[in-house]
C-alpha cells in the first residue's frame, strides 16, 4: 500500500509539474503591423489558445527593419512566456545577417502553422491586369512586406527592372496600391484575399506550380512562363532561454488549435494551407528552406 501511495503521489507531482506553465499571461509578438497575413491567423487562433492554455494570449505589434525589430525584441525576453510569431523574414534575416539579434540562433523553434503562396495584385481600373503583360513591363512598382521577404525576392527575380517599395505590413502597402502610388501588390493569398473580396484588388498572378483553389482563373507564374514559386510561411518560435516545459505546451495548444477545421475553414477558403509542424519538423523545414532563399538572394548578400 506505501508504493501504491508513493507512485499516486509521484504521479500527481508530475501532472500538477506539467501543468505550471503557463503562470502568466502568454505574450505572441508580431513583428510586422495589423492586418498581415501572421495577423489574420493569429487572431483566429488566439482565443482557442487562451481556452486551451488557461491564460490570456496577448498580441503585440512591433514592425519595421524587415520584420527584425520584433524579432530581436522578442529574443532578448526572459520571462519564459514571450514568443515571436515569424513569417520567412525570420530565416532570410538570419542568412545575411547571422550574428544579429534578431537571428535564428538566438531562438529555438515552437510550431510550424501554415503557409499561402505569393500573389500579383493591382487596383481595379488598373492597366496591369494581364499577367503576360505584367511580367514584360519594365517600368512597374510594387509593394511587399520587407527587403528580405519572399515576396521582394520573388518579385526581384520576375523582373530586375521593378521598383521595389518596402513596408512595415499589408495595410500602408494596400493604400498605396489603391491610391495609384503603386503599380503592383505582393503579397500572401491569404492577405490579398479581403482586399478582392472587398471589390479593390484584382489577381494577376499567383506564384505557384497549380492554381489556387481558391482562384481557379488566375494564372500561375509557370503558367506565363516565370518557373518561380513559393510561399508565406508562418511558424512560431521562442526566446533560446525559455523552458522546454513553455515551448512543448504552447506547440502542444498551437498544432491542437491547427487542427480544428471548423476554425479554420474559412482561412483556408481564403487561400490558407494549414500544415501543423511539431518543433524537430519546423527545424527541419527550416534547415531545407535555406537553400531555396540562397538561390534568391542576390550572390553578395551572404
Amino acid at each position: 500500500m506505501k508504493k501504491i501511495l508513493i507512485a499516486l503521489c509521484v504521479s500527481v507531482f508530475a501532472t500538477l509539474s506539467h501543468a505550471a506553465w503557463p503562470e502568466k499571461p502568454i505574450k505572441l509578438i508580431i513583428p510586422y503591423s495589423p492586418g498581415g497575413t501572421t495577423d489574420i491567423l493569429v487572431k483566429t487562433m488566439q482565443p482557442r489558445l487562451s481556452e486551451l492554455l488557461q491564460q490570456p494570449v496577448i498580441v503585440e505589434y512591433a514592425g519595421g527593419a524587415s520584420s527584425m525589430i520584433g524579432a530581436a525584441k522578442a529574443a532578448q525576453a526572459t520571462d519564459n512566456h514571450t514568443f515571436l510569431v515569424t513569417a520567412d523574414e525570420f530565416l532570410t534575416n538570419s542568412i545575411v545577417e547571422p550574428n544579429g539579434t534578431h537571428a535564428a540562433k538566438n531562438f529555438k523553434t515552437v510550431a510550424f502553422l501554415a503557409h499561402s503562396p505569393i500573389m500579383i495584385g493591382t487596383r481595379v481600373g488598373s492597366p496591369h491586369t494581364d499577367a503576360k503583360k505584367v511580367v514584360s513591363n519594365d517600368r512597374l512598382s510594387f509593394g511587399n512586406a520587407g527587403q528580405y521577404s519572399i515576396s521582394n525576392l520573388l518579385l526581384r527575380q520576375t523582373n530586375r527592372n521593378w521598383i521595389s517599395a518596402s513596408y512595415k505590413g499589408g495595410a500602408p502597402m494596400f493604400m498605396d496600391v489603391f491610391s495609384g502610388n503603386l503599380d503592383l501588390s505582393s503579397c500572401s493569398v491569404l492577405q490579398a484575399t479581403g482586399h478582392i473580396r472587398s471589390g479593390k484588388l484584382v489577381p494577376v498572378m499567383v506564384y505557384s506550380r497549380k492554381r489556387v483553389a481558391a482562384y481557379p482563373n488566375t494564372p500561375t507564374s509557370f503558367e506565363i512562363g516565370v518557373p518561380l514559386a513559393a510561399s508565406v510561411w508562418l511558424g512560431v518560435v521562442a526566446p533560446v532561454t525559455t523552458s522546454d516545459e513553455a515551448v512543448s505546451r504552447l506547440s502542444s495548444a498551437m498544432l491542437t488549435v491547427l487542427k480544428d477545421q471548423s476554425l479554420m475553414q474559412n482561412l483556408v477558403d481564403s487561400g490558407l494551407t494549414i500544415e501543423p509542424k511539431n518543433s524537430k519538423e519546423f527545424d527541419i523545414f527550416l534547415k531545407n528552406s535555406t537553400t531555396q532563399i540562397k538561390e534568391l538572394l542576390p550572390y553578395d548578400r551572404y
